[in-house]
């Protein structure tokens, strides 16, 4: 079942994630949309003009993410806690090789 023609599942990495048609050639992952809300210290439309800056979506594309996500929270909230977890793990990959990299790289 299709609860919006702008929102439709996709396979991606053997999961389906949910995303918005944000455009005829843009596609926005509701996540996305989401993540960027949390970071606004806005709310109402001053939120929602905040974040069409910041994501060159439309008010009323947020609005259709925004209502996409009450429907399905726990779904993407926990989405982004694992990509959360996996950025947290690829920064303290990253953290580890620069320190050895400080160890093994002579200085002049």
């Amino acid at each position: 079942m299709r609860l919006n023609p702008a929102v439709e599942g996709r396979i991606d990495g053997g999961r389906v994630q949910r995303i918005l048609r944000a455009s005829v050639s843009r596609w926005c992952k509701v996540w996305e949309v989401v993540r960027t809300f949390v970071g606004i210290k806005a709310q109402g439309d001053q939120a929602l003009k905040h974040a069409a800056k910041l994501t060159g979506l439309t008010p009323e594309q947020l609005r259709l993410a925004l209502r996409y996500y009450a429907d399905f929270q726990d779904e993407i909230d926990d989405w982004i806690r694992r990509v959360d977890e996996e950025a947290a793990r690829a920064e303290a990959a990253w953290r580890r090789e620069q320190e050895i990299l400080r160890l093994i790289t002579p200085s002049r």
